[in-house]
């Protein structure tokens, strides 16, 4: 018996613990599109946003160490420091949010609902 559908990048995790994949051949996905359309609603898979941290240290933030040196050697290291702590300020928490049902899962159970009531 499904109570909760989370959707995750490798899938599905049905009630906390069953990995379903994207796959129409597999019994268990089928069970969940008919769990849709029973007027169920699956839970958008995480966003995860990052914090300041992880946005100064990454590809848009301080440059490598080699151009600080050269930076520092031709007096444009503070402009840089202080540039990317202006697009970066602590005030970025960074957490996760829930993103949307992908469309084409509903699609999916809608197609399949289609296709019950045309056998009937």
């Amino acid at each position: 018996m499904i109570k909760t559908v989370k959707i995750h990048d490798f899938g599905f995790l049905v009630n906390g613990e069953l990995n379903v994949p994207a796959d129409e051949q597999n019994t268990d996905f089928q069970l969940m599109l008919d769990w849709i359309n029973e007027g169920n609603m699956p839970e958008g898979p995480d966003i995860i946003e990052p914090d300041y941290i992880e946005l100064r240290t990454g590809e848009e933030g301080y440059a490598p160490v080699g151009e600080q040196l050269g930076m520092l050697h031709d007096g444009s290291w503070k402009d840089h420091i202080k540039a990317v702590k202006q697009k970066f300020p602590k005030t970025i928490k960074g957490g996760v949010t829930i993103g949307d049902v992908p469309q084409e899962l509903l699609d999916a159970a809608a197609d399949k609902l289609a296709g019950k009531k045309s056998i009937a």
